[in-house]
């Protein structure tokens, strides 16, 4: 079998311009209630007709049901000038539809995340009884990051591998994708990219150049 060699490579790269960059905070149960969250990231927690305070136990946010007579306990409000688009919870218990409720977005009890795009939520204790509080030992945050966008990348580097046999595929390796952002910061973003090719990730003979 005869083996080609890629001479060049000729970079037809294509890109959505206005991605939303994504920003990732993790929150705590003392910087909850105590710290007011994590910049960007402000979190409220509230009695409301809870009762009691919400309060640290053991580690976790305790967020407390209804007092008698009330159909609804304690809040916990996420807030952000960016849009806020996931929120994965770690529970010590479960929290499901029975005893907490979302102002808006959904909520996956299975994986305990909730989506959406908002720039202010709120969780509300919903159960009534001392078994429907709701513990959380761990948030993580999503968000917008300040509208920040991809305005264009850069390809840099030799491609490892440059010489194939007919009905090989194209291997990316040794190729740095970097994406400049609407503030001029940049960052590289290999790991994030789909690669695609034209004509075809599988070369032919005498083939010499690849559009990726």
């Amino acid at each position: 079998m005869r083996k080609l060699k890629l001479l060049s490579l000729l970079m037809l790269i294509c890109f959505s311009v206005g991605n939303v960059w994504a920003g990732q905070v993790t929150i705590s149960p003392a910087q909850a209630l105590n710290e007011g969250g994590v910049s960007p990231i402000t979190v409220a927690c509230a009695k409301g007709d809870g009762s009691s305070n919400p309060a640290i136990s053991s580690g976790q946010l305790r967020l407390y049901q209804a007092a008698s007579g009330k159909t609804t306990g304690n809040t916990i409000t996420f807030s952000s000038e960016s849009a806020i688009t996931s929120i994965v919870f770690t529970f010590a218990n479960s929290m499901t539809a029975s005893n907490g409720s979302f102002s808006e977005g959904s909520y996956d009890s299975g994986s305990s995340t909730w989506t959406g795009s908002s720039t202010s939520l709120t969780l509300t204790v919903t159960g009534t009884t001392s078994g429907t509080r709701i513990y959380i030992t761990n948030m993580v945050v999503t968000y917008a990051d300040g509208g920040k966008t991809l305005s264009s990348i850069a390809v840099s580097g030799t491609p490892t591998k440059t010489a194939y046999y007919a009905g090989d595929e194209f291997d990316p390796a040794g190729l740095t994708v970097t994406g400049t952002y609407s503030d001029e910061s940049t960052a590289p973003i290999t790991s994030g990219i789909t690669w695609s090719y034209d004509p075809s990730q599988e070369l032919a003979l005498n083939q010499t150049s690849i559009g990726v």
